[in-house]
């Protein structure tokens, strides 16, 4: 690095970083009762996780970079004849994709999810381990 200026003002920001953390700041401004909202929502999926037509799915950051990525979409199954519809939501916009292949890509990303996620099993286990962790603080 060829000026001093510059190179003094990036080496001060590399040493005041865990001064601007945002992580910090997060902390800090939690309301009062971050904790008993994440409570009362760990209690609400577990309760859903109970029903018959619910199957709740844990991804774990272990995963990495995975098709959730790219943002939430449904696929919207009809009674026949109607064929499937993918909805795919956007920081723009909404859309419905009737083309097959289209929505043969969305099944395709669906499995994949459901493939690497946790069991339902083991997901309403962090589920409720995650709750008691709450409760506890």
């Amino acid at each position: 690095m060829t000026d001093p200026a510059l190179r003094e003002e990036l080496v001060d920001l590399a040493n005041t970083a865990h001064q601007r953390g945002w992580m910090l700041d997060i902390r800090k401004s939690l309301p009062q009762d971050f904790h008993a909202f994440h409570k009362w929502e760990s209690s609400l999926v577990g309760e859903a996780a109970e029903e018959t037509n619910i199957t709740i799915q844990v991804l774990p950051k272990s995963v990495g970079a995975s098709p959730a990525l790219e943002g939430p979409f449904s696929i919207l199954t009809l009674p026949d004849p109607v064929p499937d519809l993918g909805y795919a939501e956007g920081p723009l916009r909404a859309v419905y994709v009737e083309d097959r292949e289209e929505v043969r890509s969305y099944t395709l990303r669906f499995g994949r999810l459901t493939a690497e996620s946790l069991s339902a099993a083991e997901s309403v286990k962090v589920i409720t381990d995650a709750a008691q962790h709450f409760q506890e603080a």
